[in-house]
C-alpha cells in the first residue's frame, strides 16, 4: 500500500541516587542520671528518626559492648527495653536507624548521648547543745526548748527533720542561715525533755538523681531540775555573849555553806534591820565558808543574826538557804566581897598577936 508510518513516546523518569535519616535519643531515665533504684529496674530508652527513616525500620541500641534492636513505631519514635544495671556500669548509649528508601537506597544514621550515675545518696545530721549546757533545769522544765542541730551531705534545704523524745515527735524543715550552713530549729516542750534524758534526730529526703537518704543522731543530756543550799553560823564572839569590850569592836562573823552552794556565792547577814554582805570562799582545808564584819554596837542592841546564802548551780537551778542564831548581851560586870570572922572569934588575944593569921 506503501504509507509511511511514524510514531512516538516520552517518559519522565526520577532520580534517586542516595536517602538519608536522622535519629534522636530522649532523655535517658528521664534526667540523664542512673540512680540507684533505676540501676535495679529495666529502663525503656527512646528517641525519634526522621528523614527518609520510616515505621518498620530497625533501631539498634549499643551499651558497652551489648546490643538492643526495636522497629520505629507508625509515629517515628521507638522505645527499647535495657537493663538498668548494664546503665549503670557506662555512661554513654548509642542508637543507629537502617533501612531503605522507595528507590532501593540504604540509609543508617547514629547518634550518641551521654548520661550521669549516681546511684547512692547519703546525708549527715548533728544535734546542738540542748537548753545552752546539755542539762534541764527548773525553770526550762516549764518553758517551751528550741531543738537546733546541722544536717550535711546529699541533705539539703526543705528537707524534713524528725525529732524524737521518748515516745513523741516532732517535725520540722532544713533552712539555710545567713552563713550557708543547713540548719534547722524545733521547738520541744521542757516538761517532755525533763521526763527523758536522750532525744533522736533524723533527715530524710532525696537527692537530684532520685536517690533517698536518711540520717540519725541521737544526743544525750542531763536532767537537774532543783538545787539545794545550806549554811551554819560559827559561834558569835567565841561564847555567844557580847560583852563590853566587843560591844565596842568590830565583830568578825563566820560560818559555813553546803549543798550546791559554791565559791563565790553572796551571803547576807541580817542584825536589827541592817544587812552585810560577803562572798563564799574557800579554806585551806576545801571547806566552804564566809566571814563578814559587823559593829559590835549592833550586835550589842539585838540579840539575833540572820544569814542567807544565794546562788545559781551548774544547771541553772536557783537556790537559797538561811539559818538563824541567837547570842547574849552582857555589858558590864558587878562582884561583891565579904570578910569572914578574923581569928574565929574577932578579937586577937595574946598569942595570935604572935601568929600569922589568915
Amino acid at each position: 500500500a506503501g504509507n509511511d508510518y511514524r510514531a512516538e513516546a516520552d517518559r519522565d523518569y526520577g532520580v534517586n541516587l542516595d536517602a538519608t535519616a536522622t535519629i534522636t535519643i530522649d532523655t535517658i531515665a528521664g534526667d540523664d542520671v542512673i540512680n540507684g533504684e533505676e540501676a535495679t529496674q529495666t529502663i525503656t530508652v527512646t528517641g525519634t528518626v526522621g528523614g527518609d527513616a520510616r515505621e518498620g525500620d530497625t533501631v539498634t541500641l549499643t551499651l558497652g559492648d551489648e546490643t538492643f534492636t526495636g522497629l520505629v513505631g507508625a509515629d517515628l519514635t521507638y522505645a527499647i527495653d535495657v537493663p538498668g544495671a548494664l546503665l549503670a556500669d557506662n555512661d554513654q548509649v548509642s542508637a543507629e536507624v537502617t533501612g531503605s528508601d522507595d528507590a532501593g537506597n540504604d540509609y543508617r544514621a547514629e547518634a550518641d548521648r551521654d548520661y550521669g550515675v549516681n546511684l547512692d545518696a547519703t546525708a549527715t545530721i548533728t544535734i546542738d547543745t540542748i537548753a545552752g549546757d546539755d542539762v534541764i533545769n527548773g525553770e526550762e522544765a516549764t518553758q517551751t526548748i528550741t531543738v537546733t542541730g546541722t544536717v550535711g551531705g546529699d541533705a539539703r534545704e526543705g528537707d524534713t527533720v524528725t525529732l524524737t523524745v521518748g515516745d513523741e515527735t516532732f517535725t520540722g524543715q532544713v533552712t539555710t542561715d545567713s552563713a550557708g550552713n543547713l540548719i534547722y530549729a524545733i521547738d520541744v516542750p521542757g516538761s517532755l525533755l525533763a521526763d527523758n534524758d536522750s532525744i533522736s534526730a533524723e533527715v530524710t529526703g532525696t537527692d537530684d538523681a532520685g536517690n533517698d537518704y536518711r540520717a540519725e543522731a541521737d544526743r544525750d543530756y542531763g536532767v537537774n531540775l532543783d538545787a539545794t543550799a545550806t549554811i551554819t553560823i560559827d559561834t558569835i564572839a567565841g561564847d555567844d555573849v557580847i560583852n563590853g569590850e566587843e560591844a565596842t569592836q568590830t565583830i568578825t562573823v563566820t560560818g559555813m555553806v553546803g549543798g550546791d552552794a559554791r565559791e563565790g556565792d553572796t551571803v547576807t547577814l541580817t542584825v536589827g534591820g541592817e544587812t552585810f554582805t560577803g562572798q563564799v570562799t574557800t579554806d585551806s582545808a576545801g571547806n566552804l565558808i564566809y566571814a563578814i564584819d559587823v559593829p559590835g554596837s549592833l550586835l550589842a542592841d539585838n540579840d539575833q543574826v540572820s544569814a542567807e546564802v544565794t546562788g545559781t548551780d551548774e544547771a541553772g537551778n536557783d537556790y537559797r538557804a538561811e539559818a538563824d542564831r541567837d547570842y547574849g548581851v552582857n555589858l558590864e560586870a558587878t562582884a561583891t566581897i565579904t570578910i569572914d570572922t578574923i581569928a574565929g572569934d574577932d578579937v586577937i588575944n595574946g598569942e595570935e598577936a604572935t601568929q600569922t593569921i589568915t
